[in-house]
């Protein structure tokens, strides 16, 4: 899955934006759909009126586009505004980020986006820079290592007091390049059990040395917790 994001001053010429691009990648059926994402988010100026078109194939993104263009819904279709801003109209929809809970770890989880995203890479080394100090092993190579036969990396996030900080990095990490690197604003969070402290930092109200110590403190102590009988 790649996202896209195109952006324009107005509505119309957000719509005449989805059409070029809709034209250029028509006329350049070879061109690398990670490369024409990283070119939108990187290299083109970000204005107020702001779509987000999300899809794992070309034909996907051409249907999008053709659907942008023309002022229609479509489920690859993400619209978003820049702060204070209604991007489509007070009728727009808004975006959410829902923070998960645990269960979700794995080795190696975080492996290419660390190495293929300065900017999520950047974000993740800052996170466990704060979480490391709480923990007896660093997380840094339990969440970039690409050996998802690693044992020991298994047997760490296995356990409670791994599992909620390395989700609670990735989760951060990632909001991190989808906003500063993709530019998209969310209106809401919300989160599930240790989703709701990610969403709670994110949102503001926890600073990054209150939540890497709250998540650590709480995760040791759900750790110590005998087993449900």
């Amino acid at each position: 899955m790649w996202p896209w994001l195109v952006s324009a001053k107005s509505q119309p010429a957000l719509r005449a934006q989805a059409q070029a691009l809709h034209a250029h990648l028509t006329d350049h059926p070879g061109l690398d759909l990670a490369d024409v994402g990283y070119t939108l988010a990187h290299a083109r100026a970000v204005f107020d009126h702001r779509a987000t078109l999300i899809a794992a194939d070309r034909d996907t993104f051409l249907q999008a586009l053709q659907a942008l263009a023309a002022g229609e819904p479509h489920p690859a279709v993400i619209h978003s505004s820049a702060p204070g801003g209604t991007g489509t109209g007070e009728a727009a929809g808004k975006t959410a980020f829902i923070c998960s809970g645990q269960g979700t770890q794995r080795p190696g989880m975080a492996h290419g986006l660390y190495h293929t995203h300065p900017v999520f890479a950047a974000a993740l080394n800052d996170i466990c820079t704060h979480l490391d100090p709480h923990l007896d092993h660093p997380l840094l190579p339990l969440l970039t290592q690409n050996d998802n036969d690693n044992e020991d990396a298994a047997a760490l996030l296995q356990q409670t007091r791994y599992a909620q900080p390395a989700l609670f990095a990735f989760q951060v990490a990632l909001h991190r390049l989808l906003t500063d690197g993709y530019h998209i604003t969310p209106h809401y969070y919300a989160g599930h059990s240790l989703g709701e402290i990610t969403a709670a930092h994110l949102a503001g109200i926890l600073t990054l040395t209150d939540a890497t110590t709250l998540i650590t403190q709480r995760a040791t102590l759900m750790q110590t917790m005998p087993p449900a009988p």
